[in-house]
């Protein structure tokens, strides 16, 4: 059922909250312009000189950027947008480290933090998507830092970078223990379990990326909600893992993290994995969750307990639209609103499912994104971190979240990969300071805010 913004603002502000699309259909040019703001990035890439002559050297395949067993691959580094070089020392602090997880398995992390040498501050754990690597994520990380937080990149086990398998915990025995029934497979945390044939490796369900591809055009989403639940444990467990080596004497800059102010955030099977630890965590350990086009549902794993925002993109990389009544994310929030912990939902402008990460060139008109998704993501999610991770900061996050007009608040941080500019030969940074909700949030589909003194029921449309 589809009810009037009146109707809606009535029932977020008490707690409760509707369907989240729009009741008309959008007239097909505004699809069509949608659909060609969805490949700004690919083409901005194509036509950008200085983009092209960075990367001339390195060139890998879809396959090896998704393959999970490259540990020692150095052209990894090929996943890091090349405007990003030198972030460290000139505008930030960054480190790489090793995390060893409850498996013995050596995992991949990179540390973020910006230039203040002084004070403790609130953490972030990113997570990445599938089995990717934490670098396609490094304006995300960078972004977040150079707004005050002190960020924990991980890849978990699986994921590009970090090991496959679990370590064998007792090398005189002629089998791997952790592939072997035993009490790896019993429930651990929120009672979820381990499915795989060895500890942290999961079950794959039965199904090719094409098919899930297919089958999410589907109004329900069912197929992408039960594979996201067979595979959660990699990341729900690695989160965890994560926050403990990040509060440990294991971490070089312990002394620098807050305990008590730890944030989440993570993309697409990283996001459910963010949802569940945020919200399943039984030490409580996070005060604040984002989650990047997710498709995944908290249930049954945990219960609304800790302030999450969702984004997502609106959909436009696919053939034709689907009933967002159904999408997991919106699905939930609604279940956050009603249970009266604060929530909301942000759909990005023409925008694909790559928007919060890097797709280098060589394959990436098959991985769209709008030019700005990036900004715009890093404005709510910064703004929703401030809320709950920065005491002196709320008032301003309030006004972040529900102004119509973007501060630019984060446009300094951007570094990353834009058009290029024949008139001064220089590549133009996204920015969207001055700009307005109406021009990046997404006409489709409904964004709104459901928190303590931020409550609006139409972002785009003004509070």
């Amino acid at each position: 059922m589809i009810i009037s913004r009146l109707a809606l603002a009535v029932a977020l502000s008490a707690g409760l909250v509707a369907p989240t699309a729009f009741a008309d259909p959008p007239p097909p040019q505004t699809e069509a312009k949608l659909l060609t703001r969805a490949r700004e990035r690919p083409a901005d890439q194509a036509a950008n000189p200085e983009h092209a002559q960075r990367h001339a050297l390195v060139a890998p395949g879809l396959a090896q950027l998704l393959h999970p067993d490259r540990e020692e691959d150095p052209r990894r580094e090929a996943e890091v947008d090349p405007f990003l070089a030198g972030w460290a020392p000139a505008r930030g602090a960054e480190l790489d480290v090793s995390i060893t997880n409850r498996y013995g398995a050596r995992l991949h992390a990179h540390l973020s933090m910006p230039k203040t040498r002084a004070g403790r501050l609130p953490a972030i754990i990113l997570l990445t998507g599938g089995a990717g690597s934490e670098h396609t994520y490094r304006e995300m990380a960078h972004g977040l830092a150079e707004a005050g937080y002190l960020v924990l990149g991980l890849n978990v086990q699986g994921d590009n970078g970090s090991q496959e398998k679990p370590a064998d915990p007792n090398p005189k025995t002629p089998q791997n223990e952790y592939c072997e029934p035993g009490a790896w497979q019993k429930p651990q945390e929120a009672g979820v379990r381990e499915t795989g044939e060895c500890a942290g490796v999961p079950t794959e369900p039965d199904i090719t990326a094409e098919e899930l591809r297919s089958l999410a055009l589907r109004d329900d989403f069912q197929p992408s909600v039960a594979y996201y639940d067979a595979v959660k444990a990699r990341k729900f467990f690695g989160a965890l893992d994560g926050v403990r080596w990040l509060l440990s004497a294991d971490n070089p800059w312990r002394n620098r993290v807050d305990g008590k102010r730890i944030g989440i955030a993570g993309h697409s099977l990283g996001a459910h994995g963010a949802l569940l630890a945020a919200n399943a965590d039984p030490a409580r350990r996070f005060r604040a969750a984002v989650t990047f086009d997710g498709f995944g549902r908290l249930a049954p794993t945990g219960l609304p307990s800790v302030p999450t925002l969702f984004q997502h993109q609106d959909l436009s990389d696919l053939p034709h639209l689907v009933n967002t009544d159904q999408l997991p994310g919106n699905q939930d929030a609604a279940e956050f609103a009603a249970a009266r912990v604060p929530t909301g939902v942000v759909h990005l402008a023409g925008s694909t499912h790559q928007e919060w990460s890097y797709v280098p060139p060589g394959f990436s008109a098959g991985f769209a994104a709008s030019r700005d998704g990036k900004r715009v993501a890093l404005h709510y999610a910064v703004a929703w971190f401030d809320l709950w991770l920065k005491p002196g900061t709320q008032a301003d996050a309030r006004r972040r979240l529900t102004a119509p007009t973007f501060s630019g608040s984060t446009d300094g941080s951007s570094r990353g990969e834009g058009p290029w500019d024949p008139a001064t030969q220089r590549t133009v940074s996204p920015r969207i300071g001055g700009e307005t909700t109406r021009e990046h949030l997404s006409p489709l589909f409904r964004s709104w805010i459901a928190a303590p003194g931020a409550r609006c029921a139409d972002l785009r449309a003004g509070c």
